[in-house]
């Protein structure tokens, strides 16, 4: 986050505004191209995209309100069925209270995962990429990949000789013109190549 502050300051631009996901929210933001990102891109060319997934706030607060939310209806639902004390239909509706109870964990874990998850960058240049997170920093040239699976949920999974990296969805793209503006930046180069793309 500091590397991006000082890159704004040092005057650099940044990419297009993304797409919004037909929610009136969007999934990636912009990301700088800092110093630390050029030295690791050497050799790679010009830079075609540069996006990074969304701060925490989006996630941490769509977990909390999913808690939320379930203990209110857990609650509600409860109450109205007390004055029915224990007829046959009533705890078969009392056994269904479990899915409210399962809300309200999942949504403290996403919440707890919104906030601890390590945000990535990710930069496409002619010739390769670089991906960034919490500090960590690795090079992909396109030579170096052996297979590339699409999904439509999941993100980009890259196939490389040395490690896979995993592209979020996020910073894929919520909308359609955004991903296949991603997707022209990567595929064109992985298709002269004849690399495996797969689709999902």
């Amino acid at each position: 986050m500091a590397e991006q502050d000082s890159a704004n300051q040092a005057g650099h631009t940044a990419p297009p505004v993304p797409e919004s996901d037909g929610n009136g929210t969007t999934t990636w933001r912009p990301a700088l191209e800092t110093d630390r990102v050029r030295s690791a891109a050497a050799g790679l060319g010009a830079l075609r995209l540069a996006r990074r997934e969304p701060g925490p706030a989006g996630e941490t607060l769509n977990g909390i309100a999913l808690a939320i939310g379930s203990a209110a209806a857990l609650y509600v639902i409860n109450l109205i069925l007390t004055p029915f004390g224990d007829a046959g239909w009533v705890t078969i509706l009392r056994g269904l209270l479990i899915v409210l109870v399962a809300g309200v964990l999942i949504g403290l874990i996403r919440a707890v995962r919104g906030l601890l998850r390590a945000r990535m960058a990710v930069y496409i240049y002619d010739h390769g990429l670089v991906g960034t997170a919490r500090g960590a920093i690795r090079t992909i040239r396109w030579d170096q990949v052996t297979q590339i699976a699409i999904f439509a949920t999941e993100g980009v999974h890259v196939g490389a000789e040395n490690q896979p990296m995993i592209i979020p969805a996020a910073v894929y793209g919520g909308g359609s013109e955004d991903k296949a503006e991603f997707l022209n930046a990567v595929l064109p180069p992985l298709e002269q190549r004849g690399v495996d793309i797969r689709r999902f």
